[in-house]
C-alpha cells in the first residue's frame, strides 16, 4: 500500500483509502505498527457504504478512531 508510512520511532501516519469511501464501494482500511517500535496495533475494516453521504462520515469515523486507539495503545505500552 503505497499511501501507509511508518516511521522507525514507532510514529505512523495513513491515508486510508478515502477515495473508496467516497465512491461508496467496498472499503478497506488497514493500520499497523511494528511492535518492535513499542508500539502495536492492527485496524481491519471492511464495509459497503450506500450512498456517498454515509461513506464520507464512515471515514471519519474511522480515522478518528485509528487515531484515538493508537494514542491509547502508545501510553498503555510506555507505562509497562
Amino acid at each position: 500500500m503505497d499511501n501507509l508510512f511508518f516511521a522507525t520511532d514507532g510514529s505512523a501516519s495513513a491515508l486510508a483509502w478515502v477515495q473508496l469511501y467516497e465512491l461508496g464501494y467496498l472499503g478497506v482500511v488497514r493500520f499497523a505498527v511494528d511492535t518492535t517500535s513499542g508500539t502495536a496495533l492492527r485496524h481491519e475494516c471492511i464495509r459497503h457504504r450506500d450512498t456517498r453521504e454515509q461513506a464520507l462520515q464512515d471515514a471519519r469515523r474511522d480515522a478518528s478512531t485509528l487515531v484515538r486507539r493508537w494514542v491509547d495503545e502508545r501510553v498503555r505500552l510506555r507505562d509497562r
